[in-house]
């Protein structure tokens, strides 16, 4: 199952935090093209008329060949920034309104990399690393906008290697009474 050559799709998003989130993606005609629940630690995803279950962190991996090294997918795509696990390794100021921060996330050979513009305190990049400083994958993170008591991006770019996922969200709202039976 090759998601990747659909090329533009719309999709849809539910999530409850902390660990329910529902993805469904359709092509023309609103075709249903893949339609993933993560639930805690594990992904089950309709997908090219399959049922697949996989680990969570492996879920953008197996359908859009983006290896996520680990990185919770949920996170990823609501365009949130995990805090550091460990710290903060270093701080650079390339710029007086950027600062680049390497944090430590307790991951032997692999660091993270943020870009901060220090005027609107938003994260407008994050780059995870290998060992030898090779990017793993990268994120850019724009427009955001206030979401209940969460700032959020609208836009967000996705690259790892040749493959680029980009997700532009037209309307967010908040339902706090969402069923978990809504999700499945």
């Amino acid at each position: 199952f090759d998601l990747q050559s659909v090329g533009s799709a719309s999709g849809s998003i539910l999530f409850q935090p902390p660990a329910l989130m529902r993805l469904d993606v359709r092509g023309p005609l609103f075709s249903r093209i893949l339609s993933a629940v993560v639930d805690g630690d594990l992904l089950t995803a309709v997908a090219g008329g399959r049922t697949y279950y996989l680990p969570a962190t492996d879920g953008l991996d197996a359908f859009l060949e983006i290896d996520l090294a680990g990185y919770d997918p949920r996170l990823v795509l609501l365009g949130i920034v995990a805090p550091p696990q460990v710290g903060i390794v270093d701080r650079q100021f390339p710029r007086a309104d950027r600062v680049r921060l390497e944090l430590d996330d307790g991951v032997e050979g692999q660091s993270r990399v943020l870009w901060v513009d220090l005027h609107l305190g938003f994260v407008e990049r994050e780059v995870i690393l290998d060992a030898s400083g090779q990017t793993i994958w990268s994120r850019r993170l724009t427009d955001w906008r206030r979401v209940g008591d969460l700032y959020l991006p609208e836009r967000l770019r996705i690259d790892s290697g040749d493959r680029r996922l980009e997700l532009t969200y037209g309307k967010r709202q908040l339902d706090r009474g969402l069923q978990r039976r809504v999700f499945y």
